[in-house]
């Protein structure tokens, strides 16, 4: 993995210092794929890792046929923790750091990153009766109170009072209470507009007053590994083209590519099949025009970071 490298949303440009480079060039990129490429040629990597499906993955996950796992969707391996524990509370998955090279800090690998924008857009209709009202109800939702309604429910239900913090304290019957009884009372914990900081301080002060056999396994991963793992890259947020414009459409093309080379890079026979697939990789995306999609995304980045006061 490489230092301090942040996501800019595609695998097929990256930034390093001021400039977005084309990732096929990259010799990191290049000495990843000669691992992947060894992995899968000495059968370390499951044979239908390209082909296999979400569901084909969760069964899999379930039943303990995963040594080790990757996945962007931490709730799967949640869910197959809790169903090998059902069978064995010895049994189940644990996290690991991410994998690096030999002399690299494993505090400066970063392979994955979070915005202070948000993943959502909530709008308020011309046609909406009480729009202050609504904005009202929205800026209570993302407030320290809306926030704990939302996840733990109404005061008298898993909690009967707060800290000086804010956060539950929860009772007996939350203690108790299996993960389908509270889903079944929380419902999904989904917010329209949520407060990601207040949201996952008040996760990690309950779970971590539980004992471990009750600990969410999602939330405790989130604070021991994944938020160590993550980089801010709100600077890049908002800076990919139109789908209809000249820029967009070469940047779907490329993006199919990219998905065309990471999987030749996975099925090499040989390293020197790797290095022609990148090198082909690289002529073929100047060919598409990568450089003026770059061109592109570095004036917005540019944009975002006077917005931010970043130099």
């Amino acid at each position: 993995m490489k230092e301090n490298n942040i996501d800019i949303g595609n695998n097929y440009a990256y930034p390093l210092g001021d400039q977005l480079k084309i990732t096929f060039d990259d010799p990191d990129y290049k000495e990843a794929g000669l691992f992947v490429s060894k992995l899968y040629r000495e059968k370390l990597l499951n044979p239908d890792v390209l082909t296999r499906t979400a569901d084909q993955l969760k069964a899999m996950v379930n039943n303990g046929k995963i040594a080790v796992a990757v996945s962007v969707d931490m709730a799967v391996i949640d869910a197959g923790n809790m169903a090998l524990k059902s069978k064995d509370s010895n049994d189940g998955y644990q996290y690991i750091w991410p994998i690096h090279k030999d002399g690299i800090s494993k505090d400066k690998v970063k392979i994955s990153s979070y915005n202070s924008i948000g993943w959502n857009v909530n709008v308020i209709t011309t046609k909406a009766k009480d729009p202050e009202g609504i904005f009202r109800f929205m800026d209570w939702e993302i407030s320290e109170e809306g926030s704990r309604v939302a996840f733990y429910g109404p005061k008298g239900v898993y909690y009967d009072s707060v800290d000086d913090k804010g956060n539950p304290i929860t009772n007996d019957k939350y203690l108790n209470a299996t993960p389908e009884e509270k889903k079944a009372a929380l419902g999904e914990s989904y917010l329209m507009a949520g407060n990601t900081t207040i949201v996952d301080t008040m996760k990690t002060s309950i779970e971590m007053k539980l004992p471990e056999a009750k600990r969410n396994f999602t939330t405790v991963a989130q604070q021991t590994y994944t938020f160590k793992t993550s980089s801010n890259a709100s600077e890049f947020f908002d800076i990919t083209p139109a789908g209809n414009s000249d820029e967009g459409l070469i940047a779907a093309k490329l993006l199919d590519l990219d998905l065309q080379t990471r999987a030749k890079l996975t099925l090499a026979k040989t390293d020197d099949d790797v290095t022609k697939a990148l090198e082909t990789a690289s002529k073929d995306a100047k060919t598409l025009g990568i450089e003026k999609v770059l061109k592109f995304y570095t004036a917005k980045w540019e944009d975002n970071k006077k917005k931010m006061g970043i130099k």
